[in-house]
């Protein structure tokens, strides 16, 4: 009786489970047929490969659509789908109702995500793909990812990068499948693999050197290097002086950048509001803030000692640069032009300043760092400190910054009743 032949061992390839998984959802090809047709002829869109009969390969996640400025005002721009890898079934012939419910349902999946989130999270997906590409895996075989391809991506950074950044990586190809409509379970083994990654990270690359806050003197130099300035200075000023004042984060101000703007996110003119119970404060309320998302929140910015006043510098950029209450707050008006400040444009205007001191660049984060480390150096309870930074924990310590300072504030000559 001859031997029995054993089986190949079997390739990468082969663990791939992306025709069973799709295969489900190969459904309504007449459907989308006479979809595609009816929109035709009714002139709702030109011929495309959108709306083919059958299902589309899923798509990588990629860099997130811009909104469409369209004055003061944003609007989102239609037709963006590239997220989504199939058309949601319907048993009828859909209507021009059904296709705007469509339209709503694209651009809340591809707008779920703060936008420095969301870019992360294409960063990840783009270093899996190109991992799995350089395996000999097709780039449209990438996803759903398959996991022993996930494990084998993740082991990838030993001896190299720590369990932080394989983490982000697994958060970045998670969201690709809760945007497409897919589960996605961690691999059990990775657990095991973070833990080697955080045993073989090499010490010279872990000792990354903490943030520097903004000091008051900085925020000084800005007021004397803007004051009195342009508008686009004034406007800047203001954004620098609650930032700082209000342990802000940037992104709760300005957009990231000109070709990311959310209006439901940033806060208007409007929501600026002067204190009547304590004259020369004011309060924000943003419409969006990072942890409480869209239920908003309230920013205190208390009356402080000249040139450091936020309100101040807000009343001053409104009086340069006249606009509606419907404009943003980080809006600013040079001649008949009307333009927004984004953070690189800010952070650009910011380090210019500092750069002319023989100062190094700062980062945007600084300024949430800086008006905590400065409130806790100016004695100001902490318990305070944390209620008007809006920190949901204990997290804000780990920012503390001159420490030495804090400390002699806080702990020096304490009296322990004691009598000699």
């Amino acid at each position: 009786m001859p031997p029995r032949r054993r089986k190949p061992p079997r390739s990468i390839s082969d663990y791939s489970n992306v025709d069973k998984t799709l295969q489900k959802m190969r459904q309504d090809v007449l459907f989308a047929a006479i979809k595609r047709m009816l929109e035709e002829r009714a002139g709702i869109r030109k011929q495309s490969t959108r709306y083919t009969a059958g299902l589309r390969t899923p798509q990588p996640l990629t860099a997130r659509p811009a909104l469409r400025k369209d004055g003061l005002g944003i609007k989102a721009s239609p037709g963006n789908h590239m997220l989504l890898p199939y058309e949601i079934s319907s048993s009828s012939i859909p209507n021009e109702e059904w296709l705007k419910a469509k339209q709503k349902l694209d651009l809340a999946l591809q707008h779920g995500y703060a936008p420095r989130t969301w870019k992360n999270y294409a960063n990840g997906a783009k270093r899996f793909i190109k991992f799995a590409e350089s395996l000999g895996i097709p780039s449209d075989k990438c996803f759903p990812a398959d996991p022993q391809m996930v494990c084998l991506f993740i082991a990838q950074g030993l001896g190299r990068t720590s369990s932080s950044l394989a983490q982000s990586n697994l958060s970045a190809i998670g969201a690709w499948h809760r945007i497409n409509g897919m589960e996605f379970q961690a691999p059990p083994q990775t657990k095991v693999i973070k833990k080697a990654l955080d045993a073989h990270w090499p010490l010279e690359k872990q000792k990354k050197p903490p943030r520097s806050p903004i000091v008051p003197q900085m925020m000084l130099e800005l007021f004397n290097a803007w004051n009195g300035g342009s508008s686009r200075q004034r406007c800047a000023l203001a954004l620098a002086m609650a930032a700082w004042s209000g342990q802000m984060r940037l992104g709760e101000l300005m957009p990231e950048s000109q070709k990311i703007i959310d209006a439901s996110r940033l806060p208007r003119r409007s929501n600026w509001q002067p204190s009547d119970d304590m004259p020369g404060s004011s309060q924000i309320n943003l419409p969006w803030s990072k942890t409480k998302l869209f239920k908003g929140d309230t920013v205190y910015l208390m009356k402080q000692k000249a040139p450091l006043d936020a309100t101040l510098a807000i009343t001053n950029h409104f009086a340069t640069s006249i606009l509606s209450d419907s404009a943003f707050l980080c809006s600013f008006k040079e001649g008949n032009k009307i333009s927004i400040m984004d953070k690189k444009s800010f952070m650009f205007l910011c380090n210019r300043v500092w750069s002319r001191m023989g100062r190094p660049s700062i980062t945007g984060h600084s300024f949430r760092i800086g008006g905590t480390t400065a409130l806790l150096c100016a004695k100001v309870d902490p318990a305070i400190v944390k209620k008007m930074g809006r920190w949901s924990s204990d997290a804000f310590m780990r920012y503390w910054r001159n420490n030495l300072d804090i400390f002699k504030n806080h702990v020096t000559e304490i009296d322990f009743g004691l009598t000699i």
